[in-house]
């Protein structure tokens, strides 16, 4: 069976580690993600900012909610690098 149409295939997917081990990965091509899009209503199709620069040079949010995003990006990150940060410590936080 030949499949021409291109799929999406996540990185930790088990089709991946499938395709490596029956050496299937040489006949096919592997592209990353370009970007990411999400549907706004009646704004349309609106492309997710991917990184610093795409986030302050976006127009729809204010200077205050940038400077909040960039934070919460930059606390997961911290976490996941680290298993630790700011955001575990307040996740890990009993309330």
């Amino acid at each position: 069976i030949l499949d021409l149409a291109p799929k999406v295939l996540y990185q930790a997917e088990p089709m991946v580690d499938v395709l490596v081990s029956t050496r299937a990965h040489n006949y096919l091509e592997f592209k990353a993600v370009d970007g990411s899009y999400i549907w706004c209503g009646s704004a349309g199709l609106r492309r997710v900012p991917a990184s610093r620069a795409d986030i302050f040079r976006d127009r729809s949010l204010g200077l205050a909610d940038k400077r909040t995003l960039m934070s919460t990006i930059t606390a997961c990150m911290e976490a996941h690098e680290q298993g630790c940060g700011r955001l575990m410590g307040s996740l890990s936080r009993k309330e």
